[in-house]
């Protein structure tokens, strides 16, 4: 819950591990606050923050060398969803682009709005770019995702409690064999969620 006040611990964290893509729930943003001061140097943030209300928002930092670019027909501007289409310079074999969509679902939203919303965004990826991996990930709460993870052959990577017991953030895609196992990791801050790490498998030569 709410990016700026760690600041320079999520940085310290980014730098020391070299992520490529960062991705963060409750940014806690407002439009009036500027991008330099949640910037890291030698990273591209984007950000959706929630306007008419306190606290929720989504934001990402991708590192400088990956192109990338906002499906900005995708957003709709009362949830908490930002698509992006990632190019990483290495990609498995038939796979031409990573499509990303970075959720928070609040616990009192209406879960059948946020599903009929991420299906119809799917549908229209899917026809799209038959060629894409996808990868859904956030904190979606009291969310269930079985409809999502059936009709568009998505696997939830996440098996540990990331809030107390429950297991509220998940990452679901079309990629779990190319990456490995997530890791727990703490929360950064005061946060009550846990922050979680994944790796792609090292490719062999």
């Amino acid at each position: 819950m709410s990016l700026a006040p760690k600041i320079d611990e999520v940085r310290h964290v980014v730098y020391k591990a070299n992520f490529d893509f960062i991705c963060i729930t409750e940014s806690w943003l407002k439009p009036h606050k500027q991008d330099s001061v949640v910037a890291f140097d030698g990273y591209h943030l984007v950000r959706r923050d929630r306007v008419e209300i306190m606290h929720g928002g989504v934001c990402t930092y991708i590192k400088d060398t990956i192109p990338f670019s906002i499906i900005e027909d995708l957003a709709d501007d009362f949830l908490e969803v930002l698509w992006l289409d990632i190019r990483p310079y290495r990609l498995p074999r038939g796979v031409n682009n990573i499509i990303v969509g970075v959720i928070y679902h609040p616990p009192q939203a209406s879960s059948s709005q946020m599903l009929d919303y991420l299906t119809k965004c799917l549908s229209t990826i899917e026809s799209r770019r038959l060629d894409c991996g996808i990868i859904l990930l956030g904190d979606v709460n009291k969310l269930d995702t079985a409809r999502l993870k059936s009709n568009f052959n998505l696997k939830q990577t996440i098996n540990f409690p990331t809030r107390g017991l429950n297991t509220l953030d998940q990452i679901l895609t079309k990629l779990k064999e190319y990456y490995d196992p997530p890791i727990k990791r703490p929360g950064i801050g005061l946060s009550d969620h846990c922050s979680v790490e994944v790796q792609p498998k090292v490719r062999s030569k």
